[in-house]
């Protein structure tokens, strides 16, 4: 079966910023849903989780010892990516070389009203990005940039042709970053989304599971025997592209990760670590849970996470 499991991660709110606590601060405060398949995507708004599980569903989580469903819908068709941004939720679902992108208002989470669809076929969304009215989308060798403008009328207004398997938008700089699987991290400008360029590359041909970026740093999970861990990369200069440290997980399993602020989150083979990362010269170990997750989403506070363990 598979589990909502909520856990405290001991973040906590101060003048200095977020930061972790002892190792107590990992804890589990909730579960939930075991009859849920598999998970693809989550996303956490305020105190509200909106999960891709094939279909749409939308949860409150005020209360962590006892998330409730707002509403949940299969008739998007099999969703697995959701974005969420103020009362706009946008959703991939698909597979099997046909895609459909849907634009939602969300203002009533107990009637969520469809904006705007676009559907293609010969894609397969794999992940979604969004930034303003553009949303990018990995397909198979390619990564597609849509025009929601006006999201009665969607635009397909360019196509990058790499072979990447995850990506990060930095909104503010513009710029998206793209790791190629056995190659490297692709660093491209799309300030102009309709004509987007690559400015550099920074070859890494390391196989990753997974891939996080926050404070102008890029976090890969790496999944190979001698390099298992995290190796974080600063892009503040994309042109000067630097590796600050590789922090070992002592696991030989492919895992996933989130960064919030100063705190690194990893989940791996059964266990959730977390570290300080605010020196990156020396990262601290913080806390530690023996559950593994497969799909993860965090806020302040807590670490919602789908696993297959009871």
């Amino acid at each position: 079966m598979n589990y909502l499991k909520i856990i405290s991660v001991g973040i906590v709110l101060s003048s200095a910023g977020l930061f972790a606590q002892d190792s107590s601060g990992v804890r589990m405060v909730g579960q939930a849903f075991p009859q849920w398949a598999e998970t693809f995507d989550m996303e956490i708004s305020d105190d509200v989780l909106f999960v891709a599980n094939g279909r749409l569903d939308i949860i409150d989580v005020s209360n962590p010892e006892n998330p409730d469903y707002i509403w949940y819908s299969n008739r998007l068709g099999y969703c697995n990516q959701v974005e969420v941004i103020g009362d706009r939720a946008y959703v991939t679902t698909g597979y099997l070389g046909e895609i459909q992108f849907y634009v939602l208002d969300i203002s009533d989470l107990a009637n969520p009203q469809i904006l705007g669809k676009l559907e293609e076929d010969h894609v397969s969304p794999l992940q979604l990005k969004v930034s303003g009215n553009i949303a990018y989308i990995i397909s198979h060798h390619s990564v597609r940039i849509y025009d929601f403008s006006e999201p009665e009328d969607i635009m397909n207004i360019a196509v990058i042709d790499s072979t990447v398997d995850f990506m990060e938008v930095d909104i503010e700089r513009n710029y998206l970053f793209g790791y190629d699987p056995g190659d490297g991290l692709r660093i491209i400008d799309v300030s102009d989304p309709a004509s987007p360029r690559q400015v550099n590359f920074f070859p890494y041909h390391i196989h990753i599971t997974d891939f996080s970026y926050a404070n102008q740093k890029i976090f890969l999970f790496v999944s190979t025997y001698r390099n298992y861990g995290v190796t974080i990369l600063d892009v503040q200069d994309v042109m000067n592209i630097d590796s600050l440290n590789h922090i070992p997980i002592y696991n030989r399993e492919g895992g996933v990760i989130s960064v919030q602020d100063s705190i690194l989150l990893t989940s791996s083979y059964g266990s959730i670590c977390s570290y300080n990362v605010s020196d990156m010269e020396n990262p601290i170990r913080t806390g530690r849970s023996n559950i593994g997750a497969s799909c993860i989403a965090v806020n302040d506070l807590l670490m919602f996470v789908r696993s297959g363990q009871q």
